[in-house]
């Protein structure tokens, strides 16, 4: 069986021997390595499918996911990557609005580029952004 764990701790020795271990892709990986890990743990099946201590672990892992692409928008990435895992973690931990813009938006675009799906999304997407700024310190 494939062990994701091991892996993404290799990875990071690997990746600090050649860049800062404050890389903010280090974050990144790890965030996308968490998501996955998730995702693996509660299987991709219907809810009623999975096993019923799959599900805290599960949602553990989202939200270390959550924090660390919290902390590499914070230390200045924003790319489609950062959409990528965060549209998989606002799907597991229920906060998917269809389209996963408030919170996307939220991380990774300026506040003039958000859009602008209802009257509150920019007020929520703020809120959203300093919640997960305040997770990724």
């Amino acid at each position: 069986m494939f062990d994701r764990q091991k892996m993404q701790n290799w990875i990071e020795e690997e990746f600090v021997k050649v860049r800062s271990p404050n890389d903010p892709m280090l974050q990144l990986i790890r965030a996308d390595s968490l998501a996955s890990s998730a995702w693996d743990v509660r299987g991709s099946g219907f809810a009623d499918t999975v096993k019923p201590e799959a599900w805290p672990v599960f949602r553990e892992r989202l939200h270390q996911s959550e924090a660390a692409a919290a902390k590499a928008v914070a230390q200045g990435w924003s790319n489609f990557a950062v959409v990528r895992v965060i549209d998989r973690v606002a799907l597991g931990l229920g906060r998917h609005d269809g389209h996963g813009s408030n919170q996307r938006d939220a991380l990774v675009c300026r506040p003039e580029q958000r859009v602008e799906g209802d009257a509150g999304a920019r007020q929520r997407g703020g809120v959203v952004a300093a919640e997960l700024a305040q997770r990724g310190a």
